[in-house]
């Protein structure tokens, strides 16, 4: 082969080979950061459901087994960790609860049942959406702001949020 050629040829291979091996900025993968799961509902303590919420699969009781109660919802806002549900009184009756960072905070007197089924915040205000029900025992649907009930419904029919 031809020394003229042979040089441009290795040259060109050379090349080749460094232009493959260098990575492509697309090719970068950006740090995983792992994400924290949060879960609610309950689990069995002594013979009955007790609130519970579950961070990244490690389980912590609201709730002592007393009486049945359950976490419907969840929302994590900073380092603070909301939970609503209810808790069930001596009377049998379920009281709306939420909880923050473990702490229980009644948002009904448990005259009649009720239940929070969803939280969230925004800001400094702290919604929780639920239900109650009158002495009919017809579901009132309710939003609680910081602890205020709000009625959605009149209880003229059946509702729940």
């Amino acid at each position: 082969m031809n020394k003229k050629l042979l040089t441009p040829a290795l040259l060109l291979i050379t090349s080749l080979l460094f232009i493959q091996c260098n990575k492509n900025k697309s090719d970068i993968q950006a740090p995983v950061v792992p994400k924290t799961v949060y879960a609610t509902g309950y689990s069995i303590v002594g013979n009955r459901p007790a609130a519970t919420i579950w961070k990244d699969n490690v389980a912590t009781n609201l709730t002592d087994g007393s009486f049945y109660a359950c976490g419907n919802s969840v929302f994590v806002s900073g380092s603070d960790v909301y939970v609503t549900g209810y808790e069930e009184n001596v009377a049998g009756r379920s009281v709306a609860k939420l909880w923050k960072n473990g702490t229980a905070a009644t948002l009904t007197d448990g005259v009649q049942s009720a239940e929070g089924r969803s939280v969230i915040v925004s800001g400094l205000d702290v919604y929780v959406a639920g239900y109650e029900n009158n002495a009919a025992r017809t579901g009132v649907a309710k939003l609680w702001k910081n602890g205020t009930a709000i009625l959605l419904t009149d209880g003229t029919n059946d509702a729940e949020c």
